[in-house]
């Protein structure tokens, strides 16, 4: 009983833990269904509430909706106003363009058309020299223009006299330019009152202030017949006639020995014969104004004298021959296809050079020999030339390029190649050789 009993008392004390835990389980159950029930409130609520924020954004994006036509219908009538203006603002744009394109091609097509034109001529009375206006009616022909009329009037005639006066002309002959002279644009051309001028004639031509004509040279040359090797300024002005178109109406050749002859020696301090004086009509050709510097002096009378003479020629007072030069053509006999040394004399007399004395002398002769020890020639043919080598200006300054200047003076040819091709023969080695043609 006593087993039995403590085994009811155990059973029954055991049993108030667990009906206490029973109570502790089902108030915990209880609380957390409690927290369930506010989370399933809260989360209706949320829901709730996000369905009515929904509901609102959508009703308004309906409002935004039904405002846009409002908005929009603003906007566009502002980009067809702006439209509007560059459509007129391009139509007008168009327009001045248009216009412009329009006298551009009016213009145009004017310029294109001949320019009607009347040509006058004013010849001086007596200038038998003058240069007619042929070559500038010619010019002034071959420009776009229809010679409507053309007329010629003499300095004394009454017509002339009131053109040279209205259109202030200095020179005669002179060529007056009237009608559309607008359209042209000459060099040489002057514009005066309305009208073109040629008023700027080549000499020789007359001078209505000076009342005489300007541009005829005097030449005198001053010579001395007895020098023989001296060279003929007669072919100088010949070329200068041609070559530049001087107008020479006189040439006066006066001996040295002469008074006249001793009187311009004296006056102008001449130092070599032949010389050659110019009147002080040279002053009308620039050629000769910009050129007489380099070659000579202009004295106080205007009077143009050649200083620079080309040898040879006799220097005073001494009267020595100045320019004779002497040259020894150098060859081998044993090479026959050597180039002819004679090639050399062609460029010499290219420079104008006139000899004294010229001979041929071969490697193989005593002299011959003496001269390729003297110089050290190595390479022949050539040449060595000595005496007034440095007369003849410019040649020193060639002659480096193609030769030596030996300490006597005396000039030596050396580059074969510059003989472009020539067969030469090298005395170092006895060869024939072809010169190589310099590169460029």
């Amino acid at each position: 009983m006593r087993v039995i009993s403590l085994e009811k008392e155990s059973s029954k004390s055991s049993s108030i833990p667990e009906k206490k835990q029973s109570m502790a389980n089902s108030q915990s159950h209880a609380h957390d269904a409690r927290l369930h029930d506010t989370a399933s409130v809260r989360k209706h609520l949320d829901k709730h509430l996000d369905i009515h924020s929904s509901r609102k954004q959508h009703a308004a994006s309906h409002e935004k909706t039904r405002e846009t036509p409002n908005h929009y219908a603003g906007l566009l009538i502002s980009l067809i106003a702006v439209l509007a203006l560059i459509v007129v603002y391009n139509f007008v744009v168009m327009q001045s363009l248009n216009k412009k394109v329009s006298v551009d091609v009016e213009k145009a097509q004017e310029a294109a058309k001949p320019a009607l034109i009347s040509l006058t001529a004013i010849y001086p009375t007596d200038c038998a020299v003058c240069k007619d206006l042929t070559t500038a009616v010619q010019q002034v022909k071959k420009l776009n223009v229809n010679v409507t009329s053309s007329q010629d009037f003499v300095a004394g005639s009454l017509d002339a006299q009131a053109l040279i006066e209205k259109y202030a002309i200095k020179k005669l002959p002179a060529l007056l330019i009237k009608g559309d002279v607008d359209k042209l644009a000459q060099a040489g051309l002057e514009k005066r009152e309305g009208a073109l001028i040629f008023a700027d004639p080549e000499p020789p031509y007359y001078d209505l202030e000076q009342e005489e004509v300007v541009g005829d040279i005097i030449v005198t040359i001053v010579k001395d017949s007895r020098c023989a090797q001296c060279s003929n300024l007669m072919s100088l002005v010949a070329q200068l006639e041609k070559g530049v178109g001087i107008v020479i109406t006189e040439t006066k050749q006066v001996e040295l020995s002469s008074s006249t002859g001793q009187q311009l020696v004296q006056q102008y301090g001449i130092k070599q014969v032949p010389a050659l004086l110019f009147s002080s009509d040279a002053s009308a050709y620039p050629l000769i104004v910009q050129a007489w510097p380099q070659v000579g002096t202009v004295e106080s009378d205007g009077t143009y004298v050649l200083r620079q003479q080309n040898p040879p020629y006799m220097e005073l007072p001494s009267r020595k021959i100045v320019g004779l030069v002497n040259v020894v053509y150098l060859t081998d006999k044993s090479c026959t296809a050597c180039y002819d040394v004679n090639n050399h004399r062609q460029i010499l007399t290219g420079f104008g050079m006139s000899f004294a004395k010229e001979e041929t002398v071969d490697v193989s002769a005593a002299r011959g020999a003496g001269l390729v020890k003297q110089y050290t020639v190595t390479k022949v043919p050539t040449i060595v030339i000595s005496g007034d080598v440095s007369a003849y200006r410019g040649f020193d300054d060639i002659w480096k390029r193609v030769g030596s200047i030996e300490s006597d003076g005396s000039y030596v040819f050396r580059n074969m190649e510059a003989m472009r091709g020539a067969v030469y023969k090298d005395l170092s080695t006895g060869n024939v050789v072809t010169a190589e043609t310099p590169t460029q």
